[in-house]
């Protein structure tokens, strides 16, 4: 019995051995050799003109130009913009290579020719390829473009290698006379590159890599041929050779169709007997594009980025074996690996690749983050990922686990990187433990760890592999593990805490307090010893801390109204205030009061959420650096607090990241500073003075001005013109860094429209609805996504052009013409100032005349009437009556003298009188004076018209006379009778004055005798007038005269 006992025991540990081997040696075989980077992709949804893309480039300015089968495409980090011969005068639309010289000019290789692009006309300037027979541009696919370092320009072509003639604007394909130029004149070229040994390389696409040399005077003057030899495995891979590139160490690498090689350095060697060494691939399978390279890039570390057919590679600086890269980007659904082609690393440490299917762009500085998880493509990869608890052990082993058990993470000098292992099962009765989840990995010392899981709390040997069960008091389920006084261990359960020693083998399970707002106080997360021995717990209530040597907890009350309580994490800081994550209700630090920090002094407690800049609510670890900060894992990737500054720095899985999500117990700080957190993905490990901000100031671009919706082309020194109705403007700009471009910021000021600079956050674009007429500058500031600001602004100038009405010049010819107004107005005002003054001088004259005139005309009447008065009394003393009649005929004679002026000294107008009125009263004196006793009836029809003085006075005689032979001749036995008197204006200028009376008649002649009838002989001759005695009944006279001139 006991020598078959010693055999099982014997062939247990045959078996144990065998499989410690096993997992030595075969483990890692189920894990290929690869790594994870993130891309960004670019294709024709973002609006590249065609997704298949031969050739990227950065220029000078920081834009990125891409070559596809559309035309040139420019992108600034949000826009593309095509120049094609439909949009532009490119001579070819499939555009095979970009190039920018030393001039900064930008040349770009197309099916039919070369072109060269001016920035300033947005246009191109074309050349292609003359036949010396015909003189007529031949077929021309150009493949690259190289500037030597003499600036001679090579041209790539499918049918041999060209040398730009830049004084004679032409391609020139007799360069040399060496014998071996015939071959590459029937080559199809792949790549020009020129090494730092002044060593030009031409590589082809079947006939092996030419160098060329130059002479004294850098002509060319020696040319080799290597090729592949099938039996000679120090030549080049392949005769089709993509690319070739010389690293930072001065080695020179060609990418072929069969695997990347470097040329040997070696000394003393002639060129004809130059030797390649090919790069170990372990990425083998049955597919044969896996040697089928692309393009080399380096990066500053000298890290080589390789493109084949179905993917990159890696290869890290000193390593001699390929690493294969998981691609992930934005298009997880879509098949991104075809013909992709590191092109270059830009200003931001940005790597650029084309492809068949787009563009991709990874952000280098993303690999500070380093991402460790098992290969993606067994079928127990989710569980072996999904990541509960880390260890770096003293011996600097990184323990894992995860929901599938344990793993470790082993390095590997050789590939510079970790290498992701699974603990395969040793023995039956101990799988049942290692397929469950790990909650907690702590190192009891240097050969055994303590495992806490589902199951139990168990000591793991790391020597033999052999899991060893530790029973808790009331079956309690173990979690995290913390390390007290005399050895004492302490570990979080779902009832309570547990203390245990190793050495002494007790355990004592402690029920925190409880009571309201306490109910779950028991079922405890985390624990956490700190600098003066207290234990903090976390529980599913909140936080408590318990004292060891009292055996006495105390739950630490908070201000928190929410109904997430449960603390998953507890830290400190060197200032003892204690920090504590919560799930679902953010951060939180008690800070004890007083000098002594015992919290026996009181304490307060701050808050910290998304508000305050934390990533997420959710809380899972809180690690400090040695730099003042604290590192947290919350459900939106990691979070940094400075807790001097309490400013926050987050961090997602754009930035390398396994995710954004991470998980409970899943962290740990390493002696020497590195941090490890674990999620859903596997886990991410760094040291905090790696990461940090990319502080590189973008260059900041306006790439696009459209007035009133159209594009105008302009540059950054031209001032734009516009017309007063040219005034909807918008502007589009770029901070061309393309690390995060949707996380770029802007701020932007118009100058005399804005009066201070406006922060508009990560918009492009800005617009100016009907800008006034006016002088403007626009001006943009941007920083990349991490805050670093350029602060020379990016300047445009532009005038607005006042509508014709409002410029100065119409404004002078309006001043000028109003001030000719103001004068006119002036000066005839003046005239009329001055017309006044003459008026009113000539009317006070004639004022003082008509005063004269009146008193003239007073004096004449006053005087008449004395005659008459004279006459009258003198006739009273007289007997006969004829001459009684002849005083009475003077005095009235007299009188219509008298009233004549009677009535001149009654008008106002001097210049005549009141012409009816006048004869109106002239008659009726006389009728009063003459028909005494008669009833006479007046018949006056005496216009109005102008006579003036000189006619008026015979003209009012010959009526006195003619009425007065009526009343004395006409009437004789009659009691009554009619007299009419008419004065009127002829049409001819003329003027008739008839009087007329109904009596028995007279005829004149018959008075001849008398001085009536003489006076009216002479008036009529004084006014020139023609006197008739008309054919009627009664006596009537017609009297025709004409006004004096």
């Amino acid at each position: 019995m006991f020598f078959k006992k010693k055999n099982v025991i014997k062939m247990k540990h045959t078996q144990r051995i065998f499989f410690i081997w096993l997992f030595i040696t075969g483990s890692q075989l189920g894990f290929s050799q690869s790594k994870m980077m993130r891309f960004e992709h670019l294709n024709t949804e973002s609006g590249l003109p065609r997704n298949q893309v031969l050739d990227l480039l950065q220029d000078h300015v920081g834009y990125i130009w891409s070559a596809t089968g559309e035309g040139l495409s420019r992108y600034d980090g949000y826009r593309f913009k095509t120049y094609n011969n439909k949009t532009s005068n490119l001579i070819g639309n499939n555009v095979f290579a970009i190039y920018e010289d030393k001039k900064h000019k930008l040349w770009v290789a197309t099916d039919k020719g070369v072109s060269q692009f001016n920035r300033k006309t947005k246009s191109f300037e074309n050349f292609g390829v003359i036949d010396t027979l015909t003189k007529e541009k031949r077929s021309f696919n150009g493949t690259n473009i190289f500037e030597d370092s003499n600036q001679r320009l090579w041209i790539g072509s499918r049918k041999g290698l060209y040398l730009f003639e830049r004084k004679q604007k032409r391609l020139n394909k007799n360069w040399s006379n060496h014998k071996l130029k015939s071959i590459i004149d029937e080559s199809d070229i792949t790549a020009v590159f020129q090494d730092s040994s002044n060593r030009l390389w031409v590589s082809t696409f079947s006939k092996g890599v030419f160098l060329m040399l130059y002479n004294s005077e850098n002509k060319i003057e020696e040319i080799y041929n290597y090729t592949y030899d099938e039996n000679d495995i120090t030549t080049i891979c392949h005769n089709r050779v993509e690319s070739v590139k010389e690293d930072l160490n001065k080695v020179i690498w060609f990418a072929t169709r069969n695997g990347l090689c470097k040329l040997n350095k070696t000394v003393d060697v002639g060129h004809n007997k130059y030797t390649f060494h090919k790069i170990k691939n372990l990425h083998q399978t049955n597919q044969t594009y896996v040697d089928m390279l692309m393009g080399i890039t380096i990066d500053s570390n000298n890290n080589l980025f390789i493109g084949y057919l179905n993917g990159i590679y890696y290869l890290p600086n000193g390593s001699d074996t390929l690493v294969n890269v998981d691609i992930i980007t934005n298009y997880p659904l879509l098949k991104h690996n075809y013909k992709m082609n590191p092109e270059f690393i830009d200003k931001t440490g940005v790597l650029w690749m084309s492809s068949s299917n787009g563009i991709y762009k990874h952000d280098i500085g993303q690999l500070k983050f380093k991402t460790h998880r098992a290969d993606q493509s067994t079928s127990e990869s989710g569980r072996q990922n999904l990541t509960w608890s880390i260890l770096k052990d003293q011996e600097g082993q990184v323990w894992v686990g995860t929901s599938y058990g344990l793993n470790k993470l082993t390095w590997s000098e050789r590939e510079k990187k970790y290498d992701y292992i699974h603990i395969s099962n040793i023995t039956e009765e101990n799988s049942k433990f290692n397929n469950t989840s790990i909650t907690e990995i702590f190192e009891l010392d240097k050969d055994n760890l303590l495992i806490s899981k589902r199951s139990g709390l168990y000591k793991f040997n790391k020597i033999n592999l052999t899991y060893s069960r530790i029973s808790l008091p009331d079956k309690a389920r173990p979690g995290k593990i913390c390390k007290g006084k005399n050895g004492d261990l302490w570990i979080s359960t779902n009832k309570g805490i547990v203390k245990y020693n190793p050495e002494t083998k007790q355990k004592k399970r402690y029920n925190l307090p409880s009571g309201k707002g306490k109910e779950n106080n028991n079922w405890t997360h985390v624990v956490y010893m700190d600098k003066k021995d207290r234990l903090w717990v976390g529980t599913n209530s909140g936080i408590n801390f318990f004292l060891p040597e009292e055996e006495k907890g105390c739950f630490i009350k908070t201000n928190s109204t929410s109904d997430y309580k449960s603390v998953w994490a507890i830290n400190s800081t060197k200032d003892g205030n204690i920090w504590f994550g919560k799930w679902g209700d953010g951060l939180a630090c008690i800070i004890p009061k007083g000098s002594k920090l015992n919290l026996t002094d009181g304490y307060e407690i701050e808050e910290y959420h998304i508000e305050n800049g934390l990533a997420n609510e959710y809380v899972y670890s809180i690690l400090p650096d040695e730099n003042e900060n604290l590192w947290m894992s919350t459900n939106m990737g990691l979070s940094k607090l400075n807790f001097k500054t309490k400013l926050f720095e987050n961090y997602t899985d754009e930035e390398g990241l396994q995710s954004n999500e991470f998980n409970s117990g899943a962290y740990f700080k390493a002696k020497d500073g590195e941090l490890f957190f674990g999620g859903p993905s596997g886990i991410n490990s760094f040291y905090p003075s790696t990461i940090f901000k990319n502080n590189t100031i973008p260059n900041v671009v306006i790439t696009s001005v459209l007035v009133n919706g159209k594009e105008r082309v302009v540059t950054e020194t031209e001032k734009i013109i516009l017309k007063h109705d040219q005034s909807h403007l918008k502007f589009e700009f770029s901070a061309l860094s393309y690390n995060k471009s949707s996380k770029n910021s802007y701020k932007i000021q118009l100058e005399n429209f804005d009066k201070d600079w406006v922060e508009i956050g990560s918009n492009t674009n800005i617009r100016y609805p009907k800008l006034p007429p006016g002088k403007y500058s626009f001006k943009v500031k941007g920083a990349n996504h991490n805050g670093s600001w350029n602060e020379n602004n990016t300047v445009i100038n532009l005038l607005i052009k006042p509508p014709y009405w409002k410029t100065w010049w119409f404004y002078v010819i309006n001043a000028l013409f109003l001030f000719g107004i103001a004068y006119v107005i002036f000066r005839i005002s003046v005239k009329q100032v001055k017309l006044k003054e003459r008026n009113e001088y000539f009317e006070k004259q004639n004022e003082e005349k008509k005063a004269v005139i009146k008193e003239i005309h007073h004096r004449i009447k006053n005087n008449l009437q004395m005659v008459i008065s004279l006459l009258r009394l003198q006739s009273s003393k007289i007997k006969d009556n004829e001459v009684v009649d002849m005083f009475k005929e003077t005095q009235q004679r007299i009188l219509s003298m008298a009233l004549l002026h009677e009535k001149m000294q009654q008008d106002d107008d001097i210049e005549g009188i009141d012409v009816p009125e006048y004869f109106k009263s002239l008659i009726k004196n006389l009728v009063k004076s003459y028909a005494i006793g008669k009833d006479i009836n007046l018949k006056i029809d005496i216009h109005k018209i102008d006579l003036g003085m000189e006619m008026l006075t015979p003209l009012s005689l010959i009526v006195n006379e003619l009425i007065t032979n009526s009343l004395k001749y006409a009437f004789v036995n009659q009691n009554n009778g009619e007299i009419s008197v008419s004065l009127r204006e002829l049409a001819s200028g003329e003027y008739e004055l008839i009087v007329a009376d109904n009596g028995v008649g007279y005829i004149l002649s018959e008075i001849l005798e008398g001085l009536g009838t003489k006076l009216i002989h002479i008036f009529t001759r004084q006014l020139n007038g023609v006197m008739e005695k008309m054919d009627q009944s009664g006596t009537v006279y017609k009297l025709i005269f004409k006004k004096n001139a």
